[in-house]
Parts: C-alpha cells; structure tokens; sequence
C-alpha cells in the first residue's frame, strides 16, 4: 500500500464519520446549538472524534494484525486444518 492508497482510505473514512455525525446533528438540531461560535466549536469537536473513532474502528485491527505476524516478508505461512502445523515456505 502506497501513501496515496492510504490517503484516500483515511479520507473516505474521514467523510464517511463527518456524514454520519452530520446526519446526528440534523436530527436532533434542539440538542446543537448552531447559532453561537462556541455551538459550532462543539459540533466541530464531535465530528473530530466521530472521526478518530472511525480510524481506529478501521486501523485498529490492522495494526494488531501486523503486529502479531511474522515480519519477514519473504516467507509465506500455509494455513492447514487444525491440528497440524503450518507450513511456512520461502516465496518465491
């Protein structure tokens, strides 16, 4: 994955929270106050962690699994039916 690719996964994710949290404080606009400075510093601040919850929701587990795997990328894990090892071959 390129920095371009990851770029526009973080963005898509990115509008994907933004709508979401949007669609929130359309619903219940009694509850948002959208007609002071300090209101739209609150709805800005929710949609930033609506935001960074949606990239650790999707991150998260990438993360863990990188960091759980074997790090040598020359070599290939075989999955086989539990109860028998795995075979790990050199790719080729």
């Amino acid at each position: 994955m390129d920095l371009k690719n990851f770029g526009t996964i973080v963005l898509k994710n990115a509008i994907n929270a933004i709508i979401t949290s949007s669609a929130l404080s359309v619903f219940m606009s009694g509850t948002f106050n959208f007609r002071s400075m300090d209101g739209w510093k609150h709805i800005g601040a929710a949609c930033l962690s609506a935001v960074i919850a949606r990239e650790v929701a999707v991150w998260g587990p990438v993360l863990l699994k990188w960091s759980t795997t074997n790090a040598d990328p020359g070599v290939q894990v075989i999955q086989t039916p539990p109860g028998q090892p795995n075979i790990i071959e050199p790719k080729a």
